[in-house]
Order: C-alpha cells, then structure tokens, then sequence
C-alpha cells in the first residue's frame, strides 16, 4: 500500500492518528507504528524512511511519538507559492 493510502487508512480507523485543521497529529506512537508496518508491509528496521516524500514534521521528534503533527508536502508546497512559511502555516 502506498504511503499516503495507509495513512489514511489509519487516520479512518480512528485510533492511532486524526486529521484536524490540515494536519495529521499522532494520538497513538505504537499503534500508528503497528499499523504503518501491517498496511505497508515493509521491515520494521526503517518503517517511516519515505515518509519525508509525501510529509512534512511538523511538530515533535519523530513520526510515531503521541502529539507529533505532519503535513501532506503538496500542502507546504501550496502555502510557499503563497509566500507564506512554515511558522505561518502552523497558524493558518
């Protein structure tokens, strides 16, 4: 499953991630990670390895920490032809 897809998957599932104000915030680390890995079906050595292609952090240390925010890179990408930067887009 491509990336973005388990992504929101997970995200529809409720549990582990949601989607508010044009990010993604982490509720649940572990979950997310386990989820990650089942619908990607990749190593777990380096799940989230791509993740930057399609995301942005945010917010917080890594990918699967409860409280990290990310956002869709062609969202980031819209907002900088806007002139706007990523401090602005935290309060957009």
């Amino acid at each position: 499953m491509l990336i973005p897809h388990a992504v929101e998957k997970i995200c529809s599932e409720g549990q582990a991630l949601k989607f508010e104000a044009g990010f993604y915030e982490v509720l649940d680390g572990p979950l997310f990670e386990q989820r990650f890995n089942e619908l990607r079906r990749c190593s777990t050595h380096r799940p989230f390895s791509r993740m930057f292609r399609h995301y942005t952090l945010m917010e917080g240390d890594g990918w699967a920490r409860k409280g990290t925010r990310f956002v869709a890179v062609s969202k980031v990408k819209s907002f900088c032809v806007q002139g706007r930067n990523e401090g602005e887009l935290e309060r957009a």
